[in-house]
């Protein structure tokens, strides 16, 4: 339910900045900061798309995605977003794209995706990799068994 207040929220409060910020420094400021950081988007990525898209997700589906997978390429993943966030106009899109840019946010973001939440991993088993137990142990043909001591009976 918060999500969709927030999302229902987010562009009245866009205006409400953008207004605030037009009578504070004027329209030709305002208008410029929108198209500086809608060129400082573009470039970025344009920079990052193409290592984003060739990477490893080209031969996983969605559902398989995991830690791993995300840790070894996670500068492009959160160059992608923010700069997609820097794309779109608005003074908190722009304060979230760049802060997504930042290393601690984004390890911020992924401890909260894997420890904070269970995930899927690629069995499709829901694990919590904070308290994950290995267990160990053999296991026996039971009719090898059988037959040996078959055997050692006869004889």
């Amino acid at each position: 339910m918060k999500i969709i207040l927030l999302i229902v929220l987010f562009p009245f409060i866009e205006i409400t900045l953008f207004f605030l910020f037009l009578s504070e420094f004027g329209f030709i400021v305002s208008l410029i900061e929108i198209l500086i950081t809608f060129i400082i988007g573009c470039f970025i990525f344009s920079l990052n798309k193409k290592l984003f898209f060739e990477s490893n997700f080209r031969n996983i589906s969605f559902l398989q995605i995991n830690k791993y997978s995300i840790e070894k390429n996670k500068r492009f993943i959160f160059f992608v977003f923010g700069s997609i966030f820097l794309i779109i106009p608005g003074y908190i899109s722009d304060i979230v794209g760049i802060l997504i840019m930042f290393k601690f946010v984004q390890n911020s973001l992924l401890w909260f995706l894997f420890f904070r939440s269970k995930i899927s991993n690629t069995n499709g088993n829901y694990t919590n990799d904070v308290k994950e137990e290995i267990i160990d142990g053999e296991f026996y043909d039971l009719h090898d068994i059988k037959k040996t001591y078959l055997k050692n009976k006869k004889m």
